[in-house]
């Protein structure tokens, strides 16, 4: 089990991966219902593994399966994770700034502040024909098909739960995901559409150009 407090702020891909599956354990016993994305499902679908000079897990959660997803979050807390929800900062076409935006669960450090070892649980959005989401102030939405229902890829004795045609979904987000970028920030995600109105600057930032290894 992973240790959640620690003294000395430092990433550690084996912490990353134990809280990792520690977390789809529970939610897996638990029947509820997530999507792994992200860099941790890049990683497991290119490589087999999470990308080692990636910082945090992604899942996203739908906003109708919220509350059984914050059941779980309560017995999180309990084993001591440290788990923030963040609402949005505003309303937009998709949520109110009241609705939570994503939920961030951590080891402490110190006991006082959030630790080096992240996993970033956002909560995704009907609108029209797409789900959409907010990461780093930027607006992002894909077709709703992806999440009618989900895939199932095993990974260290676990089922992961995953969006349907989940190489399509990666081509969406990603663009050529076979081209590894170790410095992407979603503000480069192909599905980004707008950024939050305090925003300067473009919405859309591309990564394509950044160093590829």
């Amino acid at each position: 089990m992973t240790k959640k407090n620690v003294l000395l702020k430092k990433f550690s891909l084996e912490s990353l991966r134990s809280q990792f599956l520690e977390i789809i354990d529970l939610l897996n016993a638990r029947g509820v219902n997530y999507y792994l994305v992200g860099g941790a499902l890049l990683g497991i679908v290119r490589s087999g593994d999470l990308l080692p000079w990636d910082r945090d897990t992604d899942l996203f959660v739908k906003y109708e399966d919220l509350n059984e997803f914050l059941h779980v979050v309560d017995e999180l807390k309990n084993s001591g994770w440290r788990c923030n929800v963040e609402t949005f900062s505003e309303n937009c076409a998709f949520a109110n700034s009241s609705d939570p935006r994503v939920i961030k669960i951590s080891d402490s450090w110190l006991s006082a502040f959030r630790g080096p070892t992240r996993m970033d649980v956002d909560i995704i959005y009907p609108m029209d024909s797409y789900m959409c989401w907010n990461a780093a102030r930027r607006y992002s939405r894909i077709d709703k098909i992806f999440f009618e229902g989900n895939e199932i890829i095993d990974w260290y004795g676990r089922e992961l739960k995953v969006p349907k045609f989940y190489k399509d979904f990666l081509t969406e987000v990603y663009g050529d995901w076979s081209v590894t970028i170790k410095k992407w920030s979603c503000k480069g995600d192909l599905t980004v559409y707008a950024a939050e109105k305090s925003v300067r600057g473009p919405a859309f930032v591309d990564q394509q150009k950044k160093n590829v290894k």
